[in-house]
């Protein structure tokens, strides 16, 4: 069997290649349009990501029939945009300047249909298959589904491995997490191989840099040889203190990203003093409170680890393992590898028995 990356990075230079051969008309246009059904002259906008946020660069009426047309210049890059229509939001990507169509309907204007590009026809049958397997079974059995992500893979991220497509099913979201997640080896060598290309061919794209991130942290040495990213944040001592160290231990250990001022707290807390005090592992708890002090008042009476993430820290350890919610825990085996992420911390104790 070809590695991975061999078989993307054959398949992608063509791709990019050929792309960047059709790419002359400096002036040129692309177009989204389309119709919405239900929507009888009604203002439907335009936005791009800039900066930090999306913004609003044209809009349009529709006709009596729903149908919209919106014309922009070519942009420097490929880029994903979205359509904004009462309150809901439609993606889609513009490679260069085809003619985006659009087909929804104002019940559920997000699941609208797009075409008219290879991307966009890669993105749609994206969307088509998570949609699917979430019908069939949940959001959470969907975020950590592995034939899925390998039909993904083989249908969508292989044919077109440096496209915008590709991209968005690496960071597409799922029940608050990304369906493929760096501390997942399977899913790392692909997320590794399309951030390779990006930086190989789209130096100059912000996603590039945001492909970079994902991979960094696992292609250091210490990751590779104890299976899963490092922490190293301040203790209750005012000491660093890491999660490797509590990994060599041979326990089995709970990785658990909070913040005691949520609402939530108790209950994890709870949680995790069951699994504490019965023997069935050790605890690194990593704590996002707005202080230090709310956060110390209550990690000087648990008796396991606990870590600070200070505002000089930034959000590198959350970033690291796909964390887009708190609170949200792992389990790292008694072999030190990164096996598992509990999202409904009410199966923590049943998840715990295997180990």
């Amino acid at each position: 069997m070809r590695p991975i990356y061999s078989i993307v990075a054959a398949a992608a230079m063509t791709a990019l290649m050929a792309a960047c051969s059709g790419n002359k008309k400096a002036d040129s246009q692309w177009s989204v349009s389309g119709k919405i059904d239900g929507a009888d002259s009604r203002t439907v906008t335009l936005q791009r990501f800039a900066g930090n946020r999306w913004v609003t660069i044209d809009s349009a009426r529709t006709g009596a029939d729903g149908s919209f047309s919106i014309a922009k210049g070519r942009m420097d890059y490929p880029d994903f945009y979205r359509l904004s229509y009462s309150g809901n939001i439609l993606y889609f990507p513009v490679d260069s300047t085809e003619d985006i169509t659009i087909a929804a309907d104002t019940a559920d204007f997000a699941k609208g249909r797009i075409s008219g590009s290879r991307s966009a026809d890669l993105m749609q049958l994206a969307n088509d298959i998570i949609d699917q397997a979430i019908a069939a079974s949940s959001e959470q059995a969907v975020a950590a589904d592995s034939v899925l992500k390998r039909r993904l893979y083989d249908e969508v991220i292989a044919p077109a491995p440096g496209d915008l497509s590709a991209f968005y099913v690496i960071t597409r979201n799922v029940g608050n997490r990304t369906l493929f997640d760096p501390a997942n080896r399977f899913d790392l060598k692909i997320i590794r191989a399309v951030a390779n290309l990006y930086t190989q061919y789209r130096p100059y794209d912000p996603r590039t840099a945001e492909l970079a991130n994902l991979v960094r942290p696992r292609s250091a040495a210490v990751a590779e040889e104890i299976g899963f990213p490092d922490i190293s944040l301040m203790g209750l001592d005012g000491n660093k203190r890491s999660l490797s160290e509590l990994t060599q231990k041979g326990k089995p250990v709970i990785l658990c990203f909070s913040a005691h001022s949520l609402e939530s707290a108790p209950v994890v807390n709870q949680a995790l003093a069951f699994a504490w005090h019965n023997g069935l592992a050790d605890i690194y708890q990593v704590s996002f409170d707005p202080n230090e002090v709310a956060w110390r008042e209550v990690a000087t009476n648990l008796p396991w680890t606990s870590v600070y993430n200070t505002t000089a820290d930034g959000d590198r350890v959350l970033r690291t393992y796909n964390v887009g919610a708190l609170p949200a825990l792992f389990i790292i085996d008694r072999d030190g590898q990164l096996t598992e992420r509990i999202d409904d911390i009410s199966q923590l104790q049943s998840v715990l028995k295997k180990y």
